[in-house]
């Protein structure tokens, strides 16, 4: 078995798809626990600039609870 890691891998990895439209955008994102209820001292905020060129269509945001 390969039994090698990274330490600074995530337990779990969540994905969303969203479609914003150009221009800035504030995030926030809500880390939740096994019921489904967000857990408020992990949240964060984003700010984020998407692009009004059709050369960039998609952009990625990597959120940590770290």
């Amino acid at each position: 078995a390969d039994t090698r890691q990274w330490n600074n891998l995530p337990h779990y990895i969540g994905f969303a798809g969203i479609e914003l439209s150009p221009g800035a955008h504030d995030l926030i994102f809500d880390f939740v626990d096994q019921g489904g209820k967000a857990i408020p001292s992990l949240q964060r905020q984003a700010s984020v600039q998407i692009p009004s060129s059709k050369t960039h269509s998609d952009t990625v945001i990597f959120v940590s609870d770290k």
